[in-house]
């Protein structure tokens, strides 16, 4: 049998589907779980949204010819936030889609339909500012860390839910 794999591929599916396959296969490394490891490529491998790759190629293209100075992650998502037209490119529809016998539906994505068809020369360009050094892994994942709880937090207090629903 003959499989050909496009790595490069691979590795933009690993961060698609909310990164599901990502944060497997990143558990799988940590403790050392093989079968863990074979589910997070399966996954990467059985997704096929290419939008996710146009966006992360476009941004990864912006990022290599910006003159614009790189931010820590925390400042890019108080940009977005900021940007009326990033910020109002999506909605709690997505959240709440409904089919006409009322059971829950997710027809329509978040980033997909609302965010990269409405704002994502803008998304692009702030998601380039974002930069990290390989020498500098260990800060950088500190940042990303620090950065989801803040935003899992902020989503939290917006919709009035307690924290540990998040």
């Amino acid at each position: 049998m003959d499989i050909n794999v496009d790595i490069t591929k691979l590795t933009f599916l690993h961060n698609i589907g909310y990164v599901h396959g990502l944060i497997h296969l990143n558990f799988a490394i940590e403790f050392k779980q093989p079968l863990l490891l074979a589910e997070a490529f399966a996954q990467a491998c059985v997704h096929n949204d290419p939008w996710y790759t146009e966006y992360l190629t476009a941004a990864e293209a912006m990022a290599a010819t910006s003159t614009e100075s790189p931010l820590p992650l925390s400042a890019c998502f108080d940009l977005e936030r900021a940007d009326p037209v990033i910020s109002t490119s999506s909605s709690y529809y997505y959240h709440s889609q409904r089919r006409p016998s009322g059971k829950w539906a997710a027809d329509l994505e978040q980033a997909r339909d609302g965010i990269l068809v409405k704002a994502k020369s803008e998304i692009c360009r702030i998601a380039a500012r974002y930069r990290v050094d390989p020498n500098d892994l260990d800060r950088a994942t500190a940042e990303l860390i620090n950065t989801a709880g803040e935003s899992a937090l902020f989503e939290n207090v917006i919709k009035g839910l307690p924290f540990e629903h998040c």
